[in-house]
């Protein structure tokens, strides 16, 4: 075979491959809803009782549900196959699993709008409509990302198009707990008391719509020492609870209230330390706070 042929035919090759390669590798989701704006009611590692949030909620009823991914339902449930069978907290639900270990979960599904059909969809299907069914305080859909690979339960906004946030998230304050009472730290302020104190912050994002939803990242320093550096962006599986990054079990970040957020203990060492704060959304909006306080025996 002459040379410039056996060069050609090494590119074609070469190019068919690269094109199957392509095509394997997973594509930047879609929205599930088409809905303008996108409302967000809840974010991903919001405080629930006794555990994380392990998803995003977008408000909207009957609203059509389209895979992230191409991919396969893997499993169901509709009470319109069986209106004796109440539906648990979820409600209605759909689970698909996609290339690269991916699977991802649909909540609060309308009864009896869930594909039949056959269990492949590509990213242009309807899978379902968004409803009010399960544990939900309206209609809307719970979304949520498992990368089984890697352990993780991942914030779908990592992943989906930006949604629009033009609004910084708020912290309230620094508080701190020397005996049984809860004191909100000022400027200035005086604490008097000794050993081991307990450290709070209490902080939100607000989502268009005026939500208070949870923050994607929250560090929270005394003086130059980082004592908390939360990333919300995924939960991880550590000793069989999952775990806020680098490894917070629920318990371990949230205080009385949903946006009370815990700073560890603190032992004073000095007549003055400087507290701080500093939040971060979804969206790359930030907010800090300091305060230096006074310590007295």
């Amino acid at each position: 075979m002459p040379y410039s042929s056996l060069m050609k035919n090494l590119f074609i090759i070469v190019l068919i491959t690269c094109i199957a390669a392509h095509a394997q590798m997973p594509v930047s989701p879609r929205m599930p809803v088409e809905v303008t704006p996108i409302k967000l009611t809840s974010t991903f590692a919001e405080y629930r009782n006794d555990h994380f949030h392990n998803g995003i909620d977008i408000a909207g009823d009957r609203l059509e549900i389209r895979p992230l991914y191409a991919g396969e339902i893997i499993f169901y449930t509709d009470e319109f196959d069986d209106p004796t069978r109440s539906p648990t907290g979820t409600g209605n639900m759909a689970v698909m699993e996609h290339q690269g270990k991916i699977r991802t979960y649909f909540y609060h599904l309308t009864a009896g709008t869930l594909r039949r059909e056959y269990a492949l969809l590509g990213t242009n299907d309807v899978l379902a409509l968004t409803g009010n069914t399960g544990r939900s305080g309206g209609a809307h859909l719970h979304l949520s990302v498992e990368d089984i690979a890697s352990n993780r339960v991942v914030d779908p906004l990592t992943l989906l198009p930006p949604v629009k946030d033009a609004l910084r998230p708020r912290i309230d304050g620094i508080f701190i707990k020397p005996d049984l009472k809860l004191e909100h730290l000022r400027s200035g302020s005086i604490v008097r008391g000794r050993g081991e104190m307990k450290l709070f912050v209490k902080a939100y994002d607000i989502a268009e719509g005026n939500f208070q939803t949870g923050l994607k990242h929250l560090r929270i320093s005394m003086d130059d020492t980082v004592l908390r550096d939360y990333d919300f962006s995924y939960l991880i599986k550590k000793n069989n609870e999952y775990c806020v990054a680098p490894g917070y079990p629920f318990d371990d970040v949230y205080g009385a209230d949903k946006y009370f957020y815990r700073g560890g203990l603190i032992t004073p060492s000095k007549a003055r330390h400087v507290f701080s704060a500093e939040a971060e959304d979804f969206a790359g909006n930030k907010t800090e706070l300091s305060v230096p306080v006074y310590f007295r025996r």
